[in-house]
């Protein structure tokens, strides 16, 4: 069973670490082929949600001519707090543990949802999915 809390203790550690760039290299080009399938899109996105957010593993490669705005979602503030803003996007970060249930968005409000890791290791992903059609 996924354990949220624990889940966030290990975030919280790894943000800590003064190293942490030598071991982020995976999530780091996996964020960058999930923003890059937006530039495959052919119409500017308004607004973008970047759920599972982290250190902006997606949202810092995010640019202008695809999405003016970004909001980061992680239940880690260190991780966020660590993450590089993209030039030319307007980035909302956001500290809160999303389980699907209370995006703080109106419906039809967002133009696209990305996530590179929310999958991983969590129990909540399928219930999740469907609760994005709403926004």
């Amino acid at each position: 069973m996924f354990d949220r809390q624990t889940k966030l203790l290990q975030c919280e550690r790894a943000a800590a670490n003064p190293n942490l760039d030598n071991f982020d290299f995976m999530k780091e080009e996996i964020g960058y082929r999930v923003s890059d399938r937006m530039l495959d899109v052919s119409r500017k996105m308004e607004v973008a949600v970047d759920i599972g957010s982290g250190r902006g593993w997606v949202t810092r490669h995010m640019v202008e001519q695809c999405v003016t705005k970004v909001t980061a979602i992680d239940m880690s503030e260190g991780l966020l707090s660590s993450a590089p803003a993209p030039e030319d996007v307007t980035v909302e970060r956001l500290v809160m543990d999303v389980d699907g249930n209370d995006l703080p968005f109106s419906d039809n409000s967002v133009d696209v949802v990305t996530s590179s890791l929310l999958s991983t290791g969590s129990t909540i992903f399928q219930d999740f999915s469907k609760k994005l059609t709403e926004y």
